[in-house]
């Protein structure tokens, strides 16, 4: 097994498959584009309907970091997924057809980088979050083993979405 100890403990890389590399690789090294685009991106996570989270895979026994943006109007869940380049999942995802919302995912590496790219520009509670995941996950933006939510932000302010 290859890992290394981050600071709190633990193995911060998952089992020698490459997977994590690969991912890595895969994932451009700058993200966000402009200035302006880092803005807008930090600035609809400080204050939108968003999450910084955890989201484990039994397959893998691997979590991984994620953003989460879920949106009740979808212009900005598709410009949101332009400028972090993942597909958007533009059908409604409530069960209330008439509150119908739409949801973007950012996973892994990706998520990590965008959270890399805009931790000088986001605000309040959701850099205190970014800081702690920046911390605790690998730079694939992932952890070998299960862990919630609580075991990256244990402290209770931050547990807010």
């Amino acid at each position: 097994m290859n890992s290394e100890t981050s600071p709190k403990g633990g193995e911060r890389k998952r089992k020698d498959t490459g997977a994590g590399e690969v991912l890595r690789d895969q994932v451009p090294s700058v993200i966000i584009q402009s200035k302006s685009d880092r803005y807008w991106v930090a600035g609809l996570i400080s204050t939108g309907k968003s999450r910084i989270r955890t989201n484990y895979s039994k397959r893998d026994d691997c979590t991984a970091l994620e953003i989460v943006v879920t949106l009740m109007d979808p212009a900005p869940v598709e410009k949101f997924s332009s400028y972090v380049g993942v597909a958007g999942r533009l059908n409604p995802r409530s069960k209330n057809p008439k509150r119908p919302s739409w949801q973007s995912v950012v996973t892994g590496p990706r998520a990590y980088r965008v959270l890399q790219e805009i931790l000088p520009i986001l605000l309040g509670e959701k850099k205190k979050r970014a800081e702690k995941a920046l911390e605790f996950f690998a730079p694939d933006g992932l952890r070998q083993g299960r862990f919630s939510d609580c075991d990256v932000w244990p402290d209770e302010e931050l547990l807010a979405p």
